[in-house]
């Protein structure tokens, strides 16, 4: 019973997620990722299934992924809020036409962000810390003042 037992790679896509133009040579090792140290590699925006996304075709960092992903938990949070970000009252950019608010829902939105705060702290960079601490702040904000609208009707 000595059969031949051979391993092929029969994936489409290559290590950095670029598609194959040839399969790869039998045995060949595969390629090292970038050597520590080098740059984050670049990655493309995806939609859906892995389907590339229209309109904004700039590709993303990894590392330039944190921000966009806080404000869209904020948006969340305003949302929950009952404040839309539209045209809004004297140029706030909140408009406050929504849903009724769900406060505890914000509320744990609002949380998870101080959470991620305090799990990440150290390890942002100082643009990433002031972005996310400045969010935090105007949400907590919003929410006294929701919810001391909400306590008095």
């Amino acid at each position: 019973m000595a059969d031949k037992f051979e391993i092929r790679d029969k994936r489409t896509m290559d290590s950095q997620g670029n598609p194959r133009t040839e399969p790869p040579a039998a045995g060949a090792a595969p390629k090292p990722s970038a050597p520590p140290g080098s740059p984050a590699p670049e990655t493309k925006r995806t939609g859906p299934q892995g389907r590339e996304s229209g309109g904004d075709e700039r590709p993303v960092r990894e590392d330039q992924a944190f921000l966009p992903f806080v404000m869209n938990l904020a948006s969340m949070a305003y949302m929950t809020l009952g404040l839309g970000m539209g045209v809004g009252e004297a140029g706030t950019g909140l408009d406050e036409g929504g849903a009724a608010p769900n406060l505890p829902e914000a509320k744990y939105i609002i949380d998870s962000l101080d959470m991620l705060a305090g799990k990440t702290r150290g390890n942002l960079s100082p643009e990433e810390e002031k972005g996310l601490r400045s969010v935090i702040y105007e949400l907590k904000m919003q929410f006294t003042r929701v919810s001391g609208q909400s306590a008095r009707k």
